[in-house]
This record gives structure tokens, sequence and C-alpha cells, in this order.
């Protein structure tokens, strides 16, 4: 695993940071978060729900307009092959909630990459099965194995959690 603060440059950064935290990106309502766990998926929790934007996802026809903002990330993280490009955004709750663990995977993807770009500081983190956590914190970069199970943390304190997930082969 490797951690990055700093990951753009600032002006990058900052331009990045404002569209997606501002009034004209677009975020679609999820009914769950941690997709395709079928035993949580539907499970009646008042929290167990994230807003988010699919910039990328292989083998669909249509992409997002908006995946251009993301090019200085792109081209920094040096991937022969994006696979999904995905950002979430989820609201403060009252109490630090862990999702279920996970990989950021479809089963058609070889070896990959997960890199995921914090887009504001919070007080919520991503947590490792093997214990280990990342906080948090804008520009911050971690990149990992693809096959490293992590789940989120919620925040309690800022209004919501906002960060960009990268999948692609290096």
């Amino acid at each position: 695993m490797e951690i990055i603060d700093q990951f753009l440059d600032s002006s990058e950064f900052d331009l990045l940071h404002d569209f997606i935290m501002g009034d004209e990106m677009l975020w679609y309502f999820n009914s769950y978060v941690d997709y395709g766990i079928s035993d949580y998926r539907f499970v009646d929790d008042p929290d167990n729900y994230q807003f988010v934007h699919n910039f990328y996802t292989i083998g669909k026809e249509s992409h997002s307009y908006l995946l251009p903002k993301l090019a200085p990330v792109i081209e920094k993280i040096n991937c022969k092959k994006l696979l999904r490009i995905k950002s979430n955004l989820n609201t403060r709750t009252s109490k630090h909630i862990k999702r279920n663990f996970h990989i950021d995977s479809d089963r058609t993807w070889n070896k990959h990459k997960t890199s995921i770009l914090y887009i504001n500081t919070n007080n919520g983190w991503t947590e490792f099965e093997d214990g280990s956590k990342v906080n948090c914190v804008s520009n911050r970069m971690v990149i990992f194995d693809g096959s490293m199970r992590h789940a989120g943390v919620t925040c309690t304190v800022e209004k919501r959690k906002v960060l960009i997930n990268f999948n692609y082969e290096r």
C-alpha cells in the first residue's frame, strides 16, 4: 500500500475539489452502499445509502461527460487500462459506521490496482482487513492491490465524505 499526500499539485487539485464539492457536480442516489453484497444490500438500515457518480466503467457504451475533469489524476496514476472510476458521497452519520469489507472488482478484471483520492478532509477513513487505516485527508491518494479487502467508515463531523475510486491495470 502506498499513501501519497498532496497527490496533485495544488492548482490542479483546487479545480477538481471545487467542481466535485460544488453545486454543478451530478450525484445519483444509491439505496445501498455495498454493491453486490446481498446480505447487506437490502437491510432496513436508514444509513445504508450513498450518492455516486460513475465517471467510467469498462464495457459500457456511454461514460460521464465529466470524465475529462479527472485527466490530471488519470495521467498521474499511469494506468495502462481504465476499468472503473466512481465517486462516492456519504453524508454525515451520528456515529461512525463501518461498511462491509469488499473489493472493487468485476469478475472479468485481472490483476488490477485500486486507488482512492480523498476530496475533502473529514473524520472518516478507509479500513483494510489487515487492520490498517487511511484517514480521509484532502488530496491524499492511497494506492493498493485491487484484491485487498477494504471498507469505508462514515464521518460524523463534516456534512459529507467525498472520494473518488479508480480501478485500473498498470
